[in-house]
C-alpha cells in the first residue's frame, strides 16, 4: 500500500495541468524536444515522452470522454492491471514507409472493442480514465507510439497526421490516413 502511494505522489509531482490547446513543456531528456503545435480545442497534454520513466504521453480530459483510434488497426490485447489500470494496445501497418508500429492506450475507464476486432481510425474504442494507480487519480489518457512488434517506443509527437508536432483531431472529412490522429476528440466533439 505504501509503495502505490509513493508512485502516486511522483506522477502527481511529474504532472502539469493547463487549458485546451495547452502543451506541457519537455522536462529531463535525452534527445531533442519536438516544437507542438496542438489544436485551441484539443485536450491538453499534460506530460511529454521522457524514456527511459515516460514512454508516452498524458492528455488531460474528463472521465468517460470517448477514446479513439489513432489509426486503422487490430485491436491486439486488452486487459487491466495493478498500474495501468484498463488497458488496449492496437496494431497498425503497414503505412505509407512500409512499416508496423503499436499504439497503447492506457488508464480507460471502458473498453468500447474486443481482442481482434478491427477498428478504422478515429473509432471510439473505449473510455478516458482515471484507473491504476500510476493515474495519480488524475483523468487522463497514457499514450504510446511501438515501432515493429513493440521493439521500440517512439515520441508520439513524431508522428502526427499533421506532420511532427502537429497535432490534430480526427475529422472523417480531411482524414488523410497518413500518421497517427489525437486519440481523443476535440471540445466540439468528434467530427
Amino acid at each position: 500500500m505504501r509503495l502505490v502511494a509513493l508512485f502516486s505522489i511522483v506522477a502527481l509531482t511529474a504532472c502539469e495541468m493547463g487549458p485546451f490547446g495547452y502543451s506541457a513543456p519537455y522536462k529531463a531528456m535525452n534527445f531533442h524536444p519536438v516544437a507542438i503545435t496542438l489544436a485551441d480545442d484539443a485536450p491538453s497534454i499534460s506530460q511529454q515522452f521522457r524514456p527511459p520513466k515516460h514512454f508516452g504521453i498524458d492528455i488531460f480530459n474528463p472521465v468517460g470522454a470517448p477514446v479513439l483510434a489513432a489509426a486503422e488497426g487490430v485491436v491486439t490485447s486488452l486487459w487491466t492491471d495493478a498500474a495501468y489500470g484498463r488497458q488496449i494496445v492496437l496494431t497498425h501497418g503497414p503505412d505509407t514507409r512500409d512499416q508496423i508500429y503499436q499504439t497503447v492506450y492506457r488508464h480507460l475507464s471502458a473498453f468500447s472493442v474486443k481482442e481482434g476486432d478491427r477498428v478504422s481510425r478515429g473509432q471510439n474504442i473505449g473510455a478516458l480514465g482515471r484507473t491504476g494507480a500510476l493515474s495519480a487519480g488524475l483523468p487522463h489518457l497514457h499514450f504510446e507510439v511501438w515501432l515493429g512488434g513493440g521493439e521500440g517506443a517512439v515520441d508520439p509527437n513524431l508522428m502526427w497526421e499533421g506532420g511532427p508536432g502537429i497535432v490534430r483531431c480526427f475529422d472523417k472529412r480531411t482524414d488523410s490516413k497518413h500518421g497517427v490522429v489525437y486519440p481523443v476528440g476535440c471540445v466540439e466533439g468528434e467530427r
